[in-house]
């Protein structure tokens, strides 16, 4: 859609300076596995501690970098260095992926 109208959602900034360029440059380095994480550790969100504790999948132990995998495929097409991580976390991309080229 951004690109139709000549605009790069990318890389554009919020006022507070945030972008999902900088989000994705966050997250690389704990998906390709250069770092490690627990999840949900620091959460102050009842929510988020009724999850871990009824062992929901995600919501506790150390960061699946596979979860990533369709979010890293999806994002490649807006940023094609991060493709070969996407093929490392996912070997094929999601079906939907195919349709957000065209």
């Amino acid at each position: 859609a951004a690109r139709t109208r000549g605009e790069d959602w990318y890389r554009w900034m919020g006022d507070d300076g945030a972008s999902l360029a900088k989000a994705m440059a966050w997250l690389t380095p704990y998906a390709s596995g250069e770092k490690t994480h627990e999840e949900f550790v620091h959460s102050t969100v009842r929510f988020d501690a009724i999850r871990a504790q009824a062992g929901l999948k995600g919501y506790s132990g150390p960061f699946d970098p596979r979860s990533a995998g369709a979010l890293f495929w999806l994002v490649s097409e807006l940023d094609p260095s991060l493709r070969p991580l996407a093929e490392r976390l996912m070997p094929r991309p999601p079906s939907f992926v195919a349709l957000c080229g065209q």
